[in-house]
């Protein structure tokens, strides 16, 4: 009788606790390792200790950095109604667990707009504290009615201070920091990449810009409102030119931070062709998002316009929020729409309030995996030297001369470690010649054939864009450095995005290809190109872990999941006592395995997993009991190959 995971809520700091400052609240909140992707510390899901937290901002005299204790816990004790950044650091190999719209277990605005999806950002902090009058930090909102009206509708004494324009705000010890707002709009997302057009992103460049924020990908999901077919190859485009701006933005202005808004809806809740596509366009962009090498932070503001929830059933987000400010054409938002667009950058960027009843911020993060490097090169041109020195990061590249040039990279490690959740490619190159006629750009396959220029959604698994449009004829847009590699990435799924961002399986790994192509448009003497490595990143749970889905409630089914590698075995143990039982050469059970039962046995799948479901009894006499669960995973043709997994706690309700 076992079964399982009930969601544990952080617990928000005592009164006691708070008496000695009646006027402090508590910023307080957890990371752990999100195990299932969804955002929600789950039982058995582990914390993250040792890890820098730090709170800046108000009236410039807090600054505080703690560690997360061995519960995984931070606290502070800040100002009642002051703001704040908070910015968290988990380390390199830990990303955001930014969950897909199906995980999200509270889709009313309520946070205090829309989803609780907090995505701190990289360099803001060292940004604000040396901004000064005299260099200012330089804010840039691309895009087209919200990008653009969002700079011209402030929200004075509002959260979002941190963002308008000339706004003063006391960040560090030393002063305060000055703040330039900016616009570049843009129609579409392809708007933004047209070289000389005004208005694209290389006005952004020019400014060397700090905080970048973009508001783009509505005018692509409505251009061709009602046709699924057009919208469909809408889509694709619009993937392809966004990730192209974030690749570029990412390359050019390394030390830029990036807030991505999602698409919101004004026709949400009241067009089945909008229910159905609104939630596939948002998805892609937080797709697109999440796979960039360098991080950038997800504006959730799609849920709070009124919209029907495609797994709810119900409509949910506000009615009005739209119909204003630029006249009752039922688009574009009114004043409080743009507020709340500036609220949700501010919250991004890790803002922060202490407020009548404290704020809490739980954080899930993604664990990285060993990365896979190709093994195979295919030269389709002949004009590549060395193509095995793009088979490692070494500073060592493969040459690929100016012209009409496809060098193709392959053969990657399938073999199971653990469960694969994300797949990242990621390109490292450099320019080695002036740009004048020639465009290169780098994308993947999934299964390794790739679609032709103008391909539609049909060839979503062969348009991988990295760098460069994929299929189009936008150039590698990187300024010639021959000093400097750069790198790229782009989250690699399979199929349209929807209902949880379609993951690769390990064994696609096998046929999965990234390619550089190039073509000379002109005297073929243009731009060479030196690919250093191409580099599978993968995101997911580490071998040994067990994992509970579902609820301890009884009279109901829950399962559960031992991670490893495929040809071990998996033997999930069930105890009501804990122990501390050494078992060498495996490490430590922590259940009492005197009293435990053996409650399944059998192979690890080749997705890196075993899964088990379990009958939870109708028996009342069994509520509030504790249960304790714990795997041990053997190689069966290495016996002394393996571990014991984490315990997972539960108790019967």
């Amino acid at each position: 009788m076992i079964l399982a995971t009930r969601t544990i809520g952080l617990v928000a700091c005592s009164a006691a606790w708070l008496a000695p400052a009646l006027s402090a609240q508590a910023i307080d909140g957890t990371l752990f390792h999100d195990l299932d992707r969804d955002g929600v510390r789950d039982p058995g899901e582990p914390l993250l200790s040792g890890r820098a937290v730090t709170l800046f901002g108000a009236d410039g005299s807090f600054d505080v950095t703690v560690t997360t204790g061995a519960d995984g816990r931070f606290s502070f004790a800040a100002a009642a109604g002051a703001q704040y950044v908070l910015d968290v650091a988990a380390g390199a190999d830990w990303r955001f667990a930014y969950q897909p719209l199906a995980g999200d277990a509270d889709p009313i605005p309520d946070y205090p707009q829309g989803r609780r999806r907090p995505a701190l950002l990289d360099s803001l902090a060292s940004h604000l504290r040396a901004s000064s009058g005299a260099a200012p930090l330089v804010h840039v909102a691309l895009g087209d009615s919200v990008g653009y009206g969002f700079n011209l509708c402030d929200s004075p004494g509002g959260k979002n201070d941190y963002v308008t324009p000339l706004t003063t705000v006391k960040l560090d010890r030393a002063g305060a920091a000055l703040l330039r707002k900016e616009a570049v709009p843009g129609y579409t997302t392809f708007d933004l990449l047209t070289p000389g057009l005004n208005g694209a992103i290389f006005d952004a460049i020019a400014a060397n810009v700090q905080l970048v924020t973009i508001s783009i990908g509505g005018n692509d999901f409505l251009a061709d409102d009602g046709d699924p077919v057009a919208t469909a190859a809408n889509l694709v485009a619009a993937r392809k030119n966004l990730q192209e701006l974030l690749s570029t933005l990412g390359s050019e202005l390394p030390d830029a931070d990036i807030v991505l808004n999602t698409v919101f809806d004004n026709e949400g809740g009241n067009d089945a062709f909008h229910n159905q596509w609104g939630p596939i366009f948002n998805q892609a962009l937080r797709d697109v998002a999440w796979g960039q090498r360098r991080r950038v932070a997800i504006a959730e503001i799609w849920p709070d316009y009124e919209h029907l929830d495609p797994w709810s059933g119900q409509v949910v987000g506000e009615d009005d929020l739209i119909c204003q400010f630029f006249g009752l054409d039922g688009i574009h938002p009114k004043k409080r729409g743009y507020d709340l667009h500036e609220e949700k950058v501010w919250q991004g960027i890790g803002g922060v309030t202490g407020d009548a009843n404290g704020e809490t911020r739980d954080f899930g993060f993604v664990q990285r995996l060993p990365s896979r490097l190709p093994s195979s090169a295919l030269d389709l041109t002949g004009g590549t030297p060395n193509p095995s020195d793009a088979f490692a990061q070494d500073d060592v590249g493969a040459q690929v001369p100016a012209g009409t040039q496809e060098l193709r990279l392959a053969g990657f490690d399938a073999t199971p470690i653990g469960l694969l959740q994300q797949v990242v490619a990621k390109v490292r190159y450099r320019t080695t010649g002036p740009i004048s006629d020639d465009t290169y750009r780098f994308e993947a396959s999934v299964d390794g054939t790739f679609a032709p220029p103008g391909s539609t959604a049909t060839d979503w698994n062969t348009i991988v864009p990295i760098v460069g449009s994929a299929g189009g004829a936008i150039p590698v847009l990187a300024v010639p450095d021959p000093a400097a590699w750069r790198e790229v990435s782009a989250l690699v799924t399979k199929g349209a995005p929807i209902d949880g961002a379609p993951s690769l399986t390990w064994s696609d790994l096998a046929t999965l290809t990234v390619r550089l192509a190039g073509s000379a448009t002109g005297a073929a003497d243009g731009v060479a190109i030196e690919w250093d490595v191409a580099e599978l990143e993968l995101w997911g749970v580490p071998p040994y872990t067990l994992l509970a889905h579902g609820e301890p409630i009884l009279d109901t089914t829950m399962e559960f999941e031992t991670t490893g590698t495929q040809g071990s075995d998996a033997w999930l143990f069930g105890s009501e006592l804990t122990a501390t039982i050494p078992f060498a050469p495996f490490g430590t059970f922590t259940i009492d395995l005197g009293l435990s039962l053996l409650l399944d046995v059998g192979p690890i799948d080749a997705a890196g997993s075993r899964k088990v479901a379990l009958d939870i009894p109708d028996d009342a006499s069994l509520i509030g009991l504790d249960i304790y669960l714990q795997s041990l995973v053997v190689d069966r043709y290495k016996p002394k190959a393996g571990a014991i997994t984490n315990r997972v706690d539960l108790v019967l309700r």
